[in-house]
């Protein structure tokens, strides 16, 4: 079920921690509404997991790009710059009797180094689509992979899940879930080498992001 709001406005006045704990709140908040209005305590979901992610880039939080010619300015003035990947994550719900709410709220940062380069690759990149709707323009698990020199932390918190953290968060709200992959197998497999340790590892509640054999140095 999706949200519907006005995430600008939300995020207004706060800081990128702030505002993406904000942002996730109020779309967890619409949609648990709307499910209390349309449902009983007998027929509703256990938990609602909402997020949003932004990218804090050399000059402050960028947001989604408006537009393609937007996304190619927006990724060259992050090449060969460090950018942090926020996302924030509500965990809201009933508890099993169907009354009081749970809640579990999280931030996850990464930290990625973007590799130089030229306007002609970030032009060959914006053009295939992949920039649309993404925070900063990048399909970091995807076609913007090569654009990554160097990754240290949860690497689905830059798919803009953290799967590690949502785990704990659904578990601490009193809901077992089934074991999935560590967070870096989902990486593709030419980024696997450049993952480092998280840059936080307090706020990642253990996230397996790391593969054994790399960045343990």
């Amino acid at each position: 079920m999706a949200a519907d709001l006005d995430e600008e406005a939300v995020a207004a006045g706060r800081s990128p921690a702030d505002a993406v704990q904000a942002v996730a709140w109020a779309k967890a908040s619409q949609v648990i509404t709307r499910i209390e209005s349309e449902s009983t305590p007998f027929d509703r979901p256990r938990l609602v997991v909402a997020a949003d992610t932004t990218v804090i880039g050399p000059h402050g939080a960028v947001g989604k790009p408006t537009n393609r010619d937007h996304a190619q300015s927006m990724i060259l003035a992050m090449a060969d710059q460090t950018i942090t990947v926020l996302t924030g994550l509500v965990v809201t719900g009933w508890d099993p009797d169907g009354g009081q709410r749970v809640v579990e709220t999280r931030v996850v940062s990464s930290v990625v180094k973007v590799h130089p380069c030229t306007t002609a690759e970030v032009a060959a990149y914006v053009a295939t689509g992949a920039a649309d709707d993404k925070a900063g323009g990048l399909e970091l698990q995807g076609r913007a992979a090569p654009l990554v020199a160097e990754h240290h932390g949860c690497f689905t918190n830059t798919m803009g899940l953290p799967l590690c953290t949502t785990a704990t968060a659904m578990q601490a709200a009193g809901q077992p879930i089934p074991m999935f992959p560590e967070c870096w197998s989902f990486a593709p497999p030419g980024l696997q080498p450049l993952l480092r340790p998280p840059p936080n590892p307090q706020r990642l509640d253990g996230c397996g992001s790391v593969p054994p054999s790399t960045g343990q140095e």
